[in-house]
């Protein structure tokens, strides 16, 4: 049997040991640069929470609340014509996020479930803006947490957004989900029956706001990107001198 081990020079071998341990401190160091952060016991792939005013997870997968019950987006025929929407604000850290879903703890559903929208927007003064998004409705919309999804959607580093709940005038429905765990600023503005307009909204500091919980993918800082280019590139020119 040939044995390859005499194919090198001594120098050769030691030399090829050395860049071994190089390429795994390479690696090493690529892997730590590009890691996500630490997630909850359950979130959606390749995901963490950038916001959530209750525990979403216990017992490692997405169950409801079992009390706090709140308001929620509704509207009433039978000549008042009433209608109101329901917002809540979070804020997200120094990091910028890709947002790709949102979840709402549902308790009570009255109506045709397809008729809530569920929206983003920005913040004017404290209160919702512009929308900025509409979510795609889950599946089924019904009591528990339920998801809404888009397509990824950049959230600026520092900023505030509003979740915005209301309902469609096409059939009487009513929406309503719990109200979380820890305080929060939330919001509401009510049709003007007079206009067929909404009125403007009404925000307040709460104690228990109902429930959010915001799904995302950090965005990895401009020198994160390069340092992590910087080692894959040292890797490959590594690769290429031993061969």
């Amino acid at each position: 049997m040939r044995n390859n081990s005499h194919n090198y020079p001594r120098g050769r071998t030691l030399r090829l040991k050395n860049k071994g341990k190089l390429i795994i401190l390479g690696l090493a160091a690529t892997c730590g640069l590009v890691g996500l952060p630490v997630q909850a016991a359950w979130t959606p792939p390749d995901s963490v929470i950038i916001y959530a005013n209750y525990d979403p997870n216990p017992g490692g997968s997405p169950i409801g609340l079992s009390s706090r019950n709140s308001g929620g987006p509704a509207y009433y025929t039978g000549g008042s014509g009433y209608a109101s929407r329901e917002a809540v604000a979070f804020t997200t850290d120094a990091n910028s996020y890709l947002l790709d879903l949102v979840s709402i703890d549902v308790t009570r559903v009255l109506g045709d479930p397809a008729d809530l929208t569920v929206s983003l927007y920005g913040d004017v003064g404290g209160t919702p803006g512009t929308s900025l998004l509409t979510f795609s409705n889950a599946d089924s919309i019904a009591k528990g947490a339920r998801f809404f999804t888009t397509t990824p959607f950049t959230l600026e580093s520092d900023t505030t957004y509003w979740i915005v709940a209301e309902p469609s005038f096409l059939e009487q429905n009513d929406f309503q989900w719990w109200d979380s765990v820890t305080g929060g600023i939330d919001s509401s503005s009510a049709l003007d029956t007079g206009t067929g307009l909404w009125d403007s909204w009404i925000s307040e500091t709460s104690a228990y706001a109902p429930s959010v919980a915001v799904y995302g993918a950090p965005v990895p800082e401009p020198s994160t990107l390069a340092l992590a280019g910087l080692g894959v590139v040292t890797l490959l020119v590594f690769r290429r001198r031993l061969f």
